[in-house]
């Protein structure tokens, strides 16, 4: 579901980056405002990414790194 989420980002596609939320999102991010309600707000959050980003390859690549200790 992740890589489907992120897949979406790349590709700009709205529906697909909503796809797995629900009405009643509760979002916290780093812009003002840092709480976001509901899945119409949350969609507005991409509106100002993709005004600094084109998603794209690059964008969202998902990498797990070992952790300092292993």
């Amino acid at each position: 579901m992740i890589e489907d989420w992120a897949k979406a980002v790349r590709e700009v596609d709205m529906g697909g980056i909503l796809a797995h939320h629900t009405e009643d999102i509760l979002m916290f991010d780093v812009p003002p405002p840092l709480q976001w309600k509901g899945i119409e707000a949350y969609r507005k959050t991409w509106d100002l990414f993709f005004n600094y980003s084109d998603g794209g390859e690059g964008s969202f690549d998902l990498h797990s790194y070992p952790l300092e200790s292993e």
